[in-house]
Order: C-alpha cells, then structure tokens, then sequence
C-alpha cells in the first residue's frame, strides 16, 4: 500500500475507473477480506486525502466483513482452554476440606465465597459477582471468573446464561470488570464488612472489643500498581505531543488512585481508633452496628521495577508484540516486588498488617538474603527464612519439577528472568 502511494496513484490505468490504484484495492482486500466493491470505495476516499472518511469506511466495513468472516467477532482468542484449566485448579481433589469450593453452595456471602468484579456489556455498568445477580441458586464460579477476566477484543465475553445456567439471560454479556474499576478497593470493603459483622454476631463478641480487635490487626489488600513510578528524567521527557501527554497523564492517573487509597486507609484507621475510645460501653444499637461496619485495611503497594517490567496490555499475541521473555520477566517482578514489600513497606500500617499476619503464620518470616546466588537449587535468590536464613523456596521451580514440557520451561523461564534480573540484584 505503502509502495503504491509512492509510486504514484495517477499513473495507473485503474484510477480513471476506480478512483484508486488497483495494486491499492487488491492490498486491502486481500489483507482485510472486504469485498472489492467496498474496498474501491474506501481506497478511493484515501487517495483523494479524505482521511477520516476513508477510516470510518473501513472500520464499518470491517466490522460486517472482517471480524465475521475470522470469527473473530467477540475475541480474538477463546476461552475453552482456560475454563478447562481453571476447572482443574478449583477441583475439590486438590484441597482439603477447608479449602473446597463448592458451586452448589448458597451465594453471595456464604463463610467462603469467590467474589469477582465484571462489567455488563448491555447496561454499560460495573457488577461484582455473584452479588449483583437476581438469582444465585445456581451460580458457575468458574464462568464467573472467566467473565470477570474476559480483557475486551481479546478474550470473549462470557454470557449471562453461562454464569447463570438455566437461569440467565443470552443477550446479557459480561466482560473484564477492571474496564470501570481497575482497582475495585470499594467492593473488597463492602464485602469484608458484611462478612465481619455477620462473624462478629455468629461468634456473639462485643462490638466495641471487637472493633478494638481489627483495629490491632488490620485486614491486608495487596494492590499492585498497574503502571511503574515516575522518575526524575520521566519530568524531562518532552510532552510536545498528543499522545505523549495522554501516556502521561494515563501513567499519573493510575499511581494518583492508588495512592490515595494508601492515604485514605491510615486516616480511616486513626479516625476509628478515637471512635472506639469515644463510644460509651455498652454500645448502642445503632452506635454498634456502625462500628461492625468499620473496615480497617491497610494497603500493601506492588510497583513494578519500571515500564520494562510490564507486559503491554494487548501484548497477547507475537503479532501485537507478545515474546515469553517478556512475560517472563513481568511475572517475575511481581512476584520479586511482592516479597520485597513484605520485607519493608514505606507505610507504617501495611506493617502492622504484615506482622501481625506473620505472628499467626499466615505470612513467612523473610529477609533479604545478603548474598545473592542464583544457582541455588529450587531457592529464591533474594530472600530467605529469617529465622535460620535458609532458603526460601521458589514456587515456579518446584511448579516445574514435575518434569518437561512447555509448561515447565515457561515456569522455568520465570526463575531465569528473575534471577539474572539486574533490577532485582541492585535491590533486594
């Protein structure tokens, strides 16, 4: 197409006719499946310069032929491996009793639950599942969680009637629940407030003993920030652009919402600490069922290394940029940047959360490992026990010891990323 534009367009024979080069008709056909009725129309209108004409033509015509004629005209990739996979991981043989999922079981705040953000297609509107259903007698968790990870033009949306069989509706479409809130901090809060104040009524504890009990040991939302922080020579960067002051403001947006959850939540936890002490005991009624609906959540920020640590957000496809190294080494960040966090957090109530989390033996006691070695057998590079400084475990090498295969060298692949990570050895 390139070619044909620079060579001139009015020198083919095929422009008196057409409008358009007919080396130009033929590329877009053939490339994009359109028929070359509509196809001459569309060159036509480009090389006459009409140029927002001549897209708004394509992209109609694209959608009627294109998308259909591939199949591809909810997603690009489909999801049937996925829900096999995720069938496999959720099976009630892989967990104890404790641990099981059950779908039969009554939602949406049974003592367990899987809960998950998605958005309505139809309503144009945020949901989180199943709470937001009419009926939940019969409820698939697992359509659930591939609808709520459905990523728009790459994944397909997942039917109302498949989260819902026999009960849902087939035009009602669910998809990726981040496209109206890509950090639901409000609907973890809502949900952890109506499961601690059903808990504290079930255990039939005093409100204001217990208040002062979550006040102690804070709740723990691990956020991992979907953009790297910015640096001093990112403010030198020339914003001479459109699109170089939409990046940036994006990147700003992303951190600014973050952060000031991380604010919100310290206020939030000094505010209900002078309410518990204000509030006469016993408490009142109304005074009792406000403070049950307290959440104390201490926010425990993941930043990745920087922009070369993040997988692009279309990169699902080597077409579009996708390389394994790539995705390797994003995993892998976040894993490293998770760790490191927990080792030493910049916000004092994330680490009264992480402590008091490690005291009861849900979080391991880890150090940096003073001596980076990343030849050590099935072991993390960075951090170790703090107790006898052994080492800590890798879970993607013992994921891959099961033997070969492509599966085990991509699990492998994350823990050369890793290790050999000049990022991660400046600073763990």
């Amino acid at each position: 197409m390139r070619r044909a534009v620079r060579n001139g367009t009015r020198s083919d024979p095929a422009f008196a006719v057409a409008g358009a080069p007919s080396i130009l008709i033929d590329a877009i056909s053939t490339l994009f499946l359109i028929p070359h009725q509509d196809t001459r129309e569309i060159a036509a209108q480009f090389v006459a310069g009409r140029i927002t004409h001549a897209l708004k033509l394509f992209w109609q015509t694209a959608r009627n032929e294109t998308l259909q004629r591939l199949e591809i005209d909810t997603a690009t990739i489909g999801t049937s491996l996925l829900e096999e996979r995720a069938r496999t991981l959720l099976a009630a043989e892989r967990f104890d009793v404790h641990h099981r999922i059950d779908p039969t079981k009554d939602q949406p705040y049974p003592d367990r639950s899987l809960f998950a953000t998605a958005s309505d297609l139809s309503r144009s509107q945020p949901l989180l599942l199943p709470r937001d259903l009419d009926d939940t007698t019969v409820y698939d968790f697992v359509q659930a969680g591939l609808s709520s990870s459905a990523f728009p033009a790459a994944f397909r949306p997942r039917q109302q009637a498949e989260v819902q069989p026999g009960h849902g509706a087939t035009d009602i479409l669910y998809a990726d629940g981040g496209m109206f809130d890509n950090l639901p901090f409000f609907p973890a809060i809502e949900v952890l407030s109506v499961m601690q104040r059903n808990w504290r009524q079930k255990a039939q504890k005093d409100p204001h003993a217990y208040l002062a009990e979550r006040l102690d040991a804070p709740d723990l939302f691990l956020a991992a920030s979907l953009e790297s922080e910015l640096k001093k020579e990112d403010d030198k960067a020339p914003l001479d652009t459109f699109l170089a002051i939409q990046q940036r403001a994006g990147r700003l947006s992303v951190n600014t919402k973050l952060n000031s959850f991380l604010g919100n939540a310290d206020v939030v936890a000094q505010n209900a600490e002078l309410f518990r002490q204000a509030v006469p005991q016993p408490a009142p009624r109304a005074t009792a069922e406000f403070m049950d609906n307290i959440v104390n959540a201490a926010v425990l920020k993941i930043t990745p290394a920087d922009k070369n640590h993040l997988n692009g957000t279309f990169a699902f496809a080597k077409s579009v940029g996708f390389t394994p190294e790539k995705v390797a080494l994003s995993i892998a960040d976040g894993c490293f940047q998770t760790l490191r966090s927990v080792i030493k957090s910049d916000n004092k109530l994330a680490s009264l959360a992480v402590g008091k989390l490690q005291a009861a033996g849900r979080i391991a006691h880890l150090s940096a490992n003073p001596k980076h070695d990343p030849e050590i057998e099935n072991g993390c590079p960075y951090f170790r026990h703090t107790e006898n400084m052994q080492a800590f475990p890798c879970p993607f090498t013992q994921a891959a010891n099961g033997g070969g295969g492509e599966e085990n060298k991509t699990l492998k692949l994350i823990y050369h990323q890793c290790s050999h990570d000049h990022a991660h050895k400046t600073k763990h």
